[in-house]
């Protein structure tokens, strides 16, 4: 497998973490590819089963209220403790998009409220991963959204 080579940067707790996994004398970067396979791996898995969950139009309504917020692991808690909830809520309560969507509002804040930590942390993923390639939306944007339910 082809290797790419990057200097990368780090606070000190994620060094420590990943120096203690990695164990003394194994190369860190072998422990970053490991952790990110099995951190990616659980998110696909996770948006899989969301996706399985959702309808186009709710995953449309997660991308419209998640347009323009910021988040980073460091707010995870927040998001997992109702978070996504409140903002799908606040979107359908304040701006009508169950209607602008045409989906059953309350319906869709069960299946949130019901998700795992796995898949709503998931979504969030996605979201921003999508928003990050909004230039992109008249390929990848319907390529992506045919993978939820219609």
């Amino acid at each position: 497998m082809p290797v790419k080579k990057q200097s990368v940067s780090m606070p000190d707790p994620h060094w420590d973490r990943l120096k203690s996994r990695a164990g003394e004398d194994a190369p860190i970067s072998a422990q970053i590819a490991e952790d990110l396979s099995l951190c990616w791996g659980l998110l696909d898995r996770g948006l899989q089963t969301a996706r399985a969950k959702l309808t186009q139009a709710e995953a449309k309504l997660l991308l419209d209220v998640q347009n323009s917020t910021f988040w980073d692991s460091s707010q995870i808690m927040l998001w997992l403790h109702g978070g996504l909830q409140h903002q799908v809520s606040d979107g359908i309560a304040l701006d009508r998009l169950d209607q602008k969507w045409e989906i059953d509002g309350p319906a869709m804040l069960k299946k949130i409220e019901a998700m795992t930590e796995l898949e709503t942390v998931a979504l969030l993923e996605w979201c921003r991963w999508m928003w990050r390639h909004c230039d992109d939306q008249a390929e990848l944007w319907p390529a992506e959204l045919a993978k939820f339910r219609e």
